[in-house]
């Protein structure tokens, strides 16, 4: 749970709403309940999304900075 929460943070920059471990292999996530191996996958499934926001936001950094490194001054 701990995994989901700080991958979920730094997706969506808030904390997950009504996380909570139910027993029994249950979990209970943003009022949804779910086993724990969805849990998993859906732990998995952020990671991803969580990966490719970072591969958007350097893609972004590298445009910038080569097109701010190529402008001369006169």
């Amino acid at each position: 749970m701990v995994q989901y929460t700080e991958v979920y943070e730094a997706l969506y920059r808030r904390a997950p709403r009504d996380l909570r471990d139910l027993g029994s292999g249950w979990v209970q996530v943003n009022g949804a309940k779910m086993s724990l191996m969805e849990f998993e996958h859906l732990t998995g499934q952020l990671k991803g999304e969580l990966q490719q926001e970072k591969n958007r936001r350097r893609g972004l950094v590298g445009k910038l900075l080569k097109f701010f490194g190529g402008q001369t001054t006169a």
